[in-house]
């Protein structure tokens, strides 16, 4: 009698795995500038965050609600985090129903077995934003669209609907892939006279739409706000479209360049089996990216705002494995079972990631910005009455998190391009400079100041503290 794979109980180790790894350590990094500025917007009211999200933010409101209901719990690190890993913790089962419902049990295992010690997943997981939390609600939009295109089940379709207008109430940036995966259903559903399926897309679209009524307007507004300038900062151009994969791929260039090929060869792969979900596949891994590419000219792009596509990554690589088995002969087959070999890719996926992030050092160096360890020195450094300056000003958003100018007895300031720097320049000052400042004036004209103004005393984790000279 053939022995079955014991898919749950692999699942259920991933599973617990993967909230080791997203729980461990969550407060061990401070917060970095977009969790403290999140924080603030997220301490009003509903209402206020609402205007907050139509007027200045380029977020929509729907995490900031969630925020200011975790706040009532505590505002330490791991209880703001809280959510974001619960969250990426959870997309690990929700990847393996994807990949099974894309391909079959063995896709969807080893699918969430790189989920569950990707690098970049974890990071993003251990963060208090949105982009854990987007993943796993474009997650499950996924799975209930691949499930709601079999089936063709009304129910199936609104919900699918609903699914995606939260994906666009978490960020705005989502639109890309809802974009795709509506059009590849329009697309199929036309060329194969699938005509009541259309009529079931209308509804789910009428359906996103209607939910994301109150945001479409505050998109537009928003966008023309963002792109009224050229960006300044973040990733641009086809650098952005590299950075994604070697990001994907958990920050490592060689390991970047294999999952290429082998997302290409899953990708080649869907096509010789089922063109439909070749097509979706294509689409959707690639027109987000290039669409990202061209939009960058006029926003600024991060490949965290693509995290929504990570599953589909993995799902395509562990495609290989269906094809994988057809290939390797019968004699072979008879001496290494299925069993078997699934089990060695499974553990070799754990231990190539986990090298990853022991030789990265994520649990035991930091990884963002060291506002705590900032908000400690300062009073080491300052006396009453001394000036404090946030090099750019913004920085007192996650300084004042871990510092109080009013029990430091010293006064804080902000500035942001020389002017600004020569009105509070004294040998009384001291700075906090990060390379924001660079952003804030391209011209390098406040760096230069910095420079012939200003003398290091430490650093923490890119944040430079200097005296004025």
């Amino acid at each position: 009698m053939k022995k079955e794979f014991p898919y749950g109980g692999i699942l259920a180790g991933l599973t617990f795995i993967g909230a080791v790894l997203r729980f461990y350590n969550l407060g061990y990094n401070s917060l970095w500038l977009d969790e403290a500025v999140s924080i603030n917007w997220s301490r009003p009211g509903f209402l206020e965050i609402w205007n907050i999200a139509r007027t200045i933010d380029f977020h929509p409101p729907l995490f900031h609600w969630i925020t200011h209901i975790v706040m009532m719990f505590g505002q330490t690190e791991p209880i703001l985090r809280f959510i974001p890993a619960l969250l990426g913790v959870l997309t690990i089962p929700l990847v393996y129903l994807l990949g099974k419902e894309m391909e079959n049990n063995d896709v969807g295992i080893i699918a969430a077995t790189f989920l569950t010690t990707s690098y970049f997943a974890i990071y993003y997981s251990q963060e208090a934003y949105s982009y854990s939390i987007v993943m796993f609600v474009f997650t499950a939009v996924l799975l209930m669209y691949f499930i709601a295109h079999r089936t063709n089940e009304l129910r199936h379709w609104v919900l699918f609907g609903v699914l995606s207008a939260v994906a666009f109430w978490l960020h705005y940036y989502v639109i890309l892939g809802i974009f795709v995966v509506y059009f590849h259903g329009f697309y199929i559903s036309k060329i194969h006279k699938e005509f009541d399926k259309i009529n079931n897309l209308f509804a789910a679209l009428g359906t996103t739409i209607l939910l994301s009524i109150p945001l479409l307007y505050i998109l537009v507004d928003r966008y023309t706000a963002l792109s009224h300038a050229a960006p300044t900062y973040g990733t641009l151009g086809y650098a952005l479209a590299i950075q994604l994969f070697i990001w994907f791929s958990g920050f490592n260039l060689i390991l970047a360049i294999l999952f290429f090929i082998l997302v290409l060869g899953g990708i080649a792969i869907l096509f010789k089996y089922d063109r439909s979900k070749g097509i979706f596949a294509v689409l959707f891994v690639f027109l987000p990216i290039l669409m990202s590419v061209i939009i960058s000219s006029k926003i600024t792009m991060n490949p965290r705002y693509l995290i929504y596509i990570l599953p589909m990554y993995f799902i395509l690589i562990a495609t290989w494995y269906p094809w994988l088995v057809m290939k390797i002969s019968d004699r072979l087959m008879n001496r290494l079972s299925g069993t078997v070999l699934l089990s060695m890719i499974i553990v070799t996926i754990l231990v190539l990631n986990g090298a990853l992030l022991v030789s990265g050092g994520y649990y035991t160096s930091y990884s963002k910005e060291d506002w705590r360890g900032v908000g400690q020195v300062l009073p080491l450094l300052t006396h009453t009455g001394n000036i404090v300056v946030n090099v750019p000003s913004y920085n007192a958003v996650p300084l004042d998190y871990y510092y109080s100018n009013i029990t430091d007895q010293t006064l804080e300031y902000g500035a942001d391009n020389k002017s600004q720097l020569e009105a509070l320049k004294s040998n009384n000052t001291i700075y906090v400079i990060t390379n924001d400042i660079s952003a804030m004036d391209p011209s390098g004209n406040s760096l230069n100041w910095l420079y012939l103004n200003t003398k290091e005393i430490t650093q923490r984790n890119g944040i430079v503290i200097a005296r004025g000279l």
